[in-house]
């Protein structure tokens, strides 16, 4: 959003130094209703975004009801279903549910919410404060040549805009937050959960070209190249959103080398190695850091149903990441062999070192323990999406 500043201080730094170039009191005021309509066009998204996420959650937690004979969980379910995809609804429930697993999703679009209306406000305090300092400039320029009327123009208006509803609006949400974060001592730091206690990895900041079997950070284009291949990845719930603290993306390294071959009229043999390193790229959003993070790499076995396992889990801490810093996380190495062969007599066989990769599930958690992040590479893991940190060795 901080371009929508740039647009104008270029524009105000004009005055005095090509006066033909200045914006007249019109043009400003429609430019400001352009740049505010485009403040609160990105906040309607981000809430847009989050409303499908949220019916994503809610329709699985109707699905797994339903395998759970649990109907008033069923009933729930379908309730805040039908109240959400409907638009003329705001996304923040009116009347909390009775129910508790609706209500804590509730809870939790509400503070998402709550985050995504003090951006717009912030964005819009500080268009306006500079709006504000222009005009006054303005104000005394033209004072200064005489032009009264002018100078009057651009002060009533200065006076105006900072007495607007929606400015008066967002200048009491910024203050009322900033005075719940002031009130009584200063807060203790939150207790670590148990599962982000352990020593923060380093963020290598030199191009490295090697694999390793643990988990790496790296700042954004120092990781090793390898064939990379886009997934296609999907939200298993609401609070995985992440929308309200970073953008994310999975990657997926996929190396297969063919080591030895064979084909003839009698027999057809391959044996094959496989490489695969799950791999997701963060970067927080403009002015949220994201703080101490737990980042959790589920890998699963091909199979269907429940032949569909985890076969490994990778963690990673990461240390604070400023706003705006992108890194890319790398899971451990995983590799065998694969080897097949067909006669023409019917012979058939194959042989794999470990269990075959099907896909994976990156989730974030906070230093608290809570789900800030999630993405699977593949929508029939949904449901094996984790939602809490796991359970630390020796505990």
């Amino acid at each position: 959003m901080k371009y929508v500043y740039c647009i104008f201080f270029v524009t105000f730094c004009t005055v005095g130094v090509v006066p033909a170039q200045v914006m007249s009191l019109e043009e400003v005021k429609a430019r400001y209703t352009l740049e505010a309509e485009k403040l609160k066009e990105q906040r309607v998204e981000k809430e847009d975004a989050l409303r499908e996420s949220y019916l994503t959650a809610l329709l699985r937690m109707e699905l797994k009801a339903r395998t759970d004979s649990d109907l008033d969980g069923v009933l729930a379910a379908q309730r805040e279903i039908e109240r959400v995809e409907k638009d003329s609804e705001p996304l923040v429930a009116h009347s909390p549910s009775v129910h508790h697993e609706v209500l804590r999703m509730q809870n939790l679009i509400k503070r998402q919410v709550k985050v995504f209306q003090q951006e717009e406000a912030r964005g819009l305090s500080s268009m306006v404060e500079n709006l504000v300092r222009f005009a006054d400039t303005r104000s005394r320029d033209l004072t200064r040549v005489g032009d009264i009327d002018a100078a009057l123009a651009w002060r009533g208006w200065s006076e105006e805009l900072a007495q607007s509803p929606e400015v008066v609006a967002a200048t009491r949400m910024l203050r009322e937050s900033e005075a719940r974060q002031g009130e009584g001592e200063p807060e203790r730091p939150a207790e670590l959960h148990p599962a982000l206690r352990g020593n923060p990895l380093a963020i290598i900041d030199k191009k490295t070209e090697e694999f390793e079997d643990g988990t790496r950070a790296f700042l954004l284009g120092n990781e090793p190249e390898g064939n990379e291949k886009r997934i296609n990845e999907s939200t298993p719930n609401a609070a995985g959103s992440g929308h309200a603290l970073l953008q994310g993306r999975l990657r997926l390294v996929d190396e297969d080398n063919t080591l030895a071959r064979q084909n003839n009229r009698w027999v057809r043999y391959h044996h094959r190695a496989h490489m695969y390193v799950p791999r997701v790229q963060l970067t927080p959003l403009p002015g949220r850091e994201l703080g101490r993070t737990l980042v959790v790499f589920d890998l699963f076995k091909r199979g269907s149903g429940s032949r569909r396992e985890v076969i490994r889990t990778d963690t990673a801490i990461l240390p604070p990441i400023a706003e705006r810093t992108q890194v890319v996380v790398d899971a451990g190495v995983y590799a065998y062999e694969t080897s097949q062969h067909r006669t023409s007599w019917g012979s058939r066989g194959d042989h794999t070192t470990a269990d075959q990769f099907y896909g994976f599930i990156v989730t974030l958690f906070d230093a608290e323990g809570n789900l800030i992040y999630q993405r699977c590479s593949d929508r029939a893991l949904d449901s094996h999406a984790r939602t809490e940190p796991p359970t630390p060795p020796g505990q």
